[in-house]
């Protein structure tokens, strides 16, 4: 207990304690600030990554309405192209009857224009 006592009322002694409770904060606070700067790093490339996929083609959905959304937010007159060619394919007559014919000239149609 004396010695304590000594140890913190030392001039000589209680510098050196005190640099040596600095340092081991310092350490201790460094790290912390490692781990962090880790973490951030970890998180940008991550969010970098799930960006780069979202830029990938829409080709890699499957074909129906969650690929043309895709493709619709990439090429914004696609939507008006697909009513374009709806509307040719009725003043031809196609779909009113509910068979395939006017899904298939909507498709050929997007294609060629």
């Amino acid at each position: 207990m004396a010695l304590l006592l000594i140890a913190c009322t030392d001039p000589v002694i209680l510098p050196g304690i005190a640099i040596g409770l600095f340092s081991e904060r310092w350490e201790q606070l460094r790290g912390e600030l490692l781990m962090i700067g880790k973490l951030v790093a970890a998180a940008f490339v991550l969010l970098t990554a799930c960006a780069s996929a979202r830029a990938q083609g829409c080709r890699e959905l499957p074909p129906g309405p969650a690929r043309f959304e895709c493709a619709s937010r990439n090429h914004p007159g696609l939507e008006a192209k697909r009513e374009r060619c709806q509307n040719e394919a009725r003043q031809m007559g196609l779909g009113l009857d509910h068979t395939k014919g006017m899904r298939e000239y909507v498709e050929a149609c997007m294609h060629r224009r």
